[in-house]
């Protein structure tokens, strides 16, 4: 079963805010955002619903994912309203209750914010679109200009907890790109209210291509997860045979770092396609592990711990980095 995400107050004023936003201008942004969609749409963080109203003709269902229960029952009661079939599921971004290759578009509108894993978040999107469907995204995003944006960051805190989890500074435009999507349309503005600026006053609107798939056909692997520790990662779309993989072989003591997600822009931003050569990434958790044993030793002999000898590491020592 989905867990839930509750933000209780957040959920009751969220409404009114929307119907502000409306009035000044982001119905327009939404119509925007959804023009020429077609075929069968997931809706990730559909929240009241605001966007149903909006979908063209062209579209032949709309399956739209809430966590916060509040607000998919606003969304569920928002669905006679749209021209088009919806159905309100629960589920989070991260973990998609919806089958692989089998929406034409995914649409993102002020969602990516609140997240709290945007990388696998964008992942779970790529898993489900079609080798040609496209994400759709309207985001509030990080100020380019470093007056603005200091005001973002000091009212970060107070947002975040006020705002349902958002985040001010979020940069999810190069998220996007990071995680494999090739950008095919975007406009960037400042959204005024009544001329003036508000801390998320900086907004994208766009496009972009789902990540392609591996050289031989297949699908890539999932996104966020070390590939030296893949073998127990949930959800994986490809599996290693235990016969003839060196991951295999994993020691018991690599057991604490796995499914940790590497923070190099090689594995953590993008959707790796398998490779039997293991995990090359310095930022690796057990690289990063095996470097701090390593610098405590240092004082004392640096060759009672050679570089090529990781113990949490299940490949051969040929394919570790130089440390």
């Amino acid at each position: 079963m989905a867990r839930t995400v509750s933000h209780p107050v957040f959920a009751r004023i969220y409404p009114r805010i929307n119907a502000f936003a409306e009035a000044h201008g982001s119905l327009e942004h939404r119509r925007e955002l959804l023009a020429g969609a077609r075929g069968r749409v997931v809706e990730i963080g559909a929240g009241s619903g605001a966007n149903f109203r909006h979908y063209p003709a062209a579209v032949e269902q709309v399956t739209a994912v809430e966590p916060e229960p509040r607000l998919r029952a606003l969304a569920e009661d928002a669905t006679p309203d749209a021209a088009v079939p919806v159905k309100v599921i629960p589920g989070r971004a991260e973990e998609l209750p919806v089958e692989d290759s089998s929406a034409d578009v995914a649409v993102m509108s002020l969602v990516l914010c609140t997240i709290a894993d945007v990388p696998a978040a964008l992942a779970e999107a790529a898993r489900v679109l079609k080798a040609t469907g496209e994400l759709r995204f309207y985001e509030h995003v990080r100020s380019p200009h470093p007056g603005f944006f200091r005001r973002q960051r000091i009212l970060a805190p107070a947002w975040q907890l006020f705002g349902g989890g958002c985040r001010l500074m979020r940069d999810t435009e190069r998220a996007i790109t990071d995680a494999g999507f090739v950008i095919t349309g975007i406009r960037r503005f400042d959204f005024l209210i009544n001329g003036r600026a508000n801390p998320a006053s900086p907004s994208i609107i766009g496009t972009a291509r789902r990540p392609p798939m591996d050289g031989s056909g297949g699908r890539t692997e999932k996104l966020g997860r070390c590939v030296t520790c893949r073998r127990s990662s949930p959800g994986s779309s490809r599996r290693s045979n235990p016969s003839s993989s060196p991951r295999a072989r994993m020691p018991p003591s690599c057991r604490p770092w796995r499914n940790t997600p590497c923070r190099s822009t090689a594995h953590s931003t993008s959707r790796i396609p398998y490779r039997s050569t293991g995990c090359h990434a310095r930022t690796c958790a057990c690289n990063a592990a095996w470097r701090r044993v390593r610098r405590r030793a240092s004082s004392t002999s640096r060759r009672a711990f050679p570089a090529s000898a990781c113990p949490w590491s299940p490949w051969p020592p040929r394919t570790r980095l130089p440390l």
